[in-house]
Order: C-alpha cells, then sequence, then structure tokens
C-alpha cells in the first residue's frame, strides 16, 4: 500500500515492509547546488549540537552535521 504525502506517493522498498504498488509516481529532476549546500552546513556547524522542537504532529529534531552522522550509525546499528 502506498502512502501519499503532501501529494507525492511514497513507494515502498524491500526494507520497508510495506506492500509494493504499481501506480502513478510523481518525479522531477534537480540539480544540486554545492557551493550553497556546503554554506548551510558550514553554518550548522555554529548551532547547539541537538535541538528538539515539539511541533503539533511530534517532535522535531535538529542536529550539527557531525551529531547526524553518529546518529545515523548508531541507528543503524539498533
Amino acid at each position: 500500500m502506498a502512502k501519499r504525502i503532501q501529494n507525492f506517493e511514497v513507494i515502498a522498498t524491500k526494507n520497508s515492509g510495506l506492500e509494493k504498488t504499481s501506480g502513478p509516481m510523481e518525479t522531477r529532476d534537480y540539480e544540486l547546488n554545492s557551493e550553497m549546500a556546503m554554506k548551510k552546513k558550514l553554518f550548522a556547524t555554529t548551532r547547539d549540537h541537538a535541538i528538539v522542537k515539539v511541533t503539533g504532529g511530534g517532535l522535531k529534531i535538529e542536529f550539527i552535521p557531525g551529531m547526524y552522522e553518529l546518529f545515523k550509525s548508531c541507528a543503524d546499528e539498533f
């Protein structure tokens, strides 16, 4: 079963445990602005290590780049 998030269809992968669908899918081409991406990453290093915000739908956690990489590797193990 596919889910719709903000008018985009989320297609399940074999690891997600969701059923696969063959419905219509919207794709977009983009070109990465690497200079702007690096500026944003450098600016992110000046923030606190982790910022937790309570939103209307749950939690939003913002990490600095190094903390994000550590969190990502720990999440893969567990």
